[in-house]
């Protein structure tokens, strides 16, 4: 399957590479070549997970708007969030225009970084002075982008592990910050600076929260159909209700986190006998840092 998945994505990235002779047809030409090509590259891990090994998903909370722009946020566990991310763009019929922060690193990576490079994925290195200039180039082009567009971005920073929340939970006591069980404190100036770059052309600001059954599995097992399902839980604030200042969007952030963390707790007392916490069995899980 992952051969299959590789080679589909190898024609659609040949087809990446041809659309850059549109380019003298305008950019907006070359855009909407690339929307329709960005769809078809999600569509393919999308069909693997759903179509052929059956996983079972439910999306609850708010409705996007179909033609909203809006700054996406979730919790961390493991590379199987982006399939669940994806699957919500795609019943919101925007697979084609979700972008990601992503890991510098996986732009080297044949066939998968190279593409990723055509959707207009931001490749940053996590650190703030490396990555500013890079980030306001590509809010730039947002501005002007002429078709609504998700940007999605794990405020975490990494994947939560159960080293990482109790190093989270020391600095949250020694900087008298909620202690988080579930989710780790969230970084808020990567959050604060791309809500203040784009706070004028966004719609909305969406929080998504991921619970695995009975816990996360790797990208592997995913795909294996080792996965016995996933919630959703999508929670929606129109940018005008969020504050235009850098310190009280860190702490709104930080709030919603706090919400999310008591969400999936509700989550796995109801469901006691079937789940197991993501942030304490990690057995399953790939690669600590992940995307």
């Amino acid at each position: 399957m992952v051969v299959l998945l590789l080679i589909g994505w190898f024609f659609i990235h040949i087809l990446q590479l041809l659309s850059l002779t549109t380019g003298i047809l305008g950019k907006n030409t070359y855009r909407k070549i690339n929307r329709t090509l960005t769809s078809w590259w999600w569509e393919l891990p999308l069909f693997c997970v759903i179509n052929l090994r059956g996983l079972e998903f439910e999306i609850s909370g708010d409705t996007i708007g179909e033609d909203e722009k809006i700054i996406g946020i979730c919790n961390h566990q493991c590379g199987a969030d982006i399939p669940l991310l994806l699957i919500l763009a795609k019943k919101s019929k925007r697979l084609g225009d979700i972008k990601w922060f992503i890991k510098n690193i996986l732009k080297f990576i044949p066939i998968i970084g190279w593409g990723l490079t055509f959707l207009d994925c931001l490749f940053v290195k996590r650190n703030w002075n490396s990555d500013k200039s890079l980030i306001l180039k590509t809010f730039r082009k947002l501005k002007v982008y002429p078709f609504p567009f998700w940007l999605f971005f794990f405020p975490e920073g990494t994947r939560v592990t159960p080293k990482k929340l109790k190093q989270s939970q020391a600095y949250a006591v020694e900087n008298s910050l909620p202690s988080l069980d579930h989710v780790l404190l969230p970084k808020s100036k990567g959050f604060s600076s791309s809500v203040l770059s784009l706070y004028d052309h966004i719609d909305a600001i969406v929080d998504c929260t991921i619970v695995f059954k009975p816990g996360p599995p790797s990208l592997a097992q995913l795909f294996l159909g080792k996965c016995d399902g996933a919630v959703i839980i999508v929670k929606r604030y129109p940018i005008k209700e969020l504050p235009k200042d850098e310190q009280l969007l860190g702490k709104w952030l930080v709030s919603k986190f706090v919400e999310k963390d008591e969400l999936i707790k509700k989550i796995k007392n109801y469901h006691r006998d079937r789940y197991t916490d993501p942030c304490l069995d990690f057995k399953c899980v790939d690669d600590e840092e992940g995307v």
